[in-house]
Order: C-alpha cells, then sequence, then structure tokens
C-alpha cells in the first residue's frame, strides 16, 4: 500500500499537532492543571489551593495553556475562571488516562473488559 501525497501531508500536521500538544502537557504542572480542569470550570483559587501551585507558577502555566488556544477563561467580579476548549487536548488527556488504566490492571483483566465491548 502507498501513501498519497495529499494523506502525508495531512498526516504529518496531525502528528505535528499532537506533538505540540504533548510538549505542552509534558510539563507536570500544566499536566495537573488540565487534568483537574477535565472536571470542569474553575477559578484560580480553586486550582492554586487545590493543586498546591503558588499564584507567580499557575499564572505563568495558565498563561502559556491560554497562549496555545487550549483552555478559555472568564471573568465574574475579580474571580477568573477557566475552563478546557473542546479540540484535541481533552481527548488527548482522556487517551492518556486510558493508557494509565491499562497499565494498572493486569493484562488478563484489561482484555477481558475490552472484550465486553
Amino acid at each position: 500500500m502507498t501513501l498519497q501525497s495529499d494523506h502525508l501531508k495531512a498526516m504529518d500536521q496531525r502528528a505535528s499537532d499532537v506533538a505540540q500538544r504533548l510538549k505542552l502537557v509534558a510539563n507536570p504542572q500544566r499536566l495537573r492543571i488540565v487534568c483537574a480542569l477535565m472536571q470542569g470550570e474553575m477559578a484560580v483559587g480553586e486550582i492554586e489551593k487545590g493543586l498546591g501551585i503558588k499564584q507567580p507558577n499557575l499564572s505563568r502555566e495558565l498563561s502559556k495553556l491560554r497562549e496555545a488556544g487550549c483552555v478559555a477563561t472568564r471573568r465574574e467580579a475579580k474571580a477568573v475562571f477557566y475552563s478546557l476548549r473542546e479540540g484535541p487536548l481533552p481527548a488527548l488527556i482522556n487517551a492518556l488516562c486510558l493508557l494509565e488504566k491499562a497499565d494498572e490492571t493486569p493484562a488478563s483483566n484489561y482484555q477481558q473488559e475490552n472484550q465486553n465491548d
């Protein structure tokens, strides 16, 4: 089977996009923030308290996620709320969570669980 040029270009672009997302969440603090936001919208203070990330570091990491277009913000009075934007990042995090689940599940149990799907 020969891959066509257009297909290769599209695959290259998708691979590049996925690699950029992986690079973004390769930072442990950003990964923890994204995982927390998978639960839903959170105020900055909630994220800070829940994850134990000091405010200057949290602001820096949230800024990087915002610049990458991964999070949305909204302001309510003095509070700033963050949420994950729909797109490839939540899907990627879900896939990583599935991989983590597979690592925790003995292979025979995992195969049995997935045969029932």
